[in-house]
């Protein structure tokens, strides 16, 4: 059992991947869901999925539920904080996510170049 074992990760091995095409098409897939994360929201051209877009929306703190961790949460990221909490937690995931896609995308280019020297090419 553990990090290794196929049965548990359905991955044979460390899990790493080397080839810069599935390298490639991790990235395009991260790059195309922060591109969904950062459209209209509900068709409104003024609510985006931007730290602007998340300050304009200014949710209700009862929209994130009833039960204790949703209360608490709406708390921090509800009105009147929404447009000030929310907006740079939003702002922030995204920034963080887009370093993720492009150190997929660089790590392919690293792997391709590599593998070009390795192969005499």
């Amino acid at each position: 059992m553990g990090l290794n074992d196929p049965d548990e990760t359905g991955v044979d091995g460390d899990g790493r991947v080397h080839e810069p095409s599935t390298m490639r098409t991790i990235a395009d897939e991260l790059s195309a869901i922060l591109e969904a994360m950062q459209r209209p929201i509900g068709g409104d051209k003024a609510l985006t999925g931007s730290q602007q877009g998340m300050t304009a929306a200014q949710i209700d703190a009862a929209k994130f539920g009833d039960w204790p961790d949703a209360k608490t949460f709406g708390q921090t990221a509800g009105k009147p904080r929404a447009g000030t909490e929310f907006g740079k937690i939003y702002a922030d995931f995204i920034a963080a996510f887009k370093l993720v896609a492009d150190a997929v995308e660089a790590s392919a280019g690293n792997h391709a170049t590599a593998d070009t020297r390795n192969e005499g090419a």
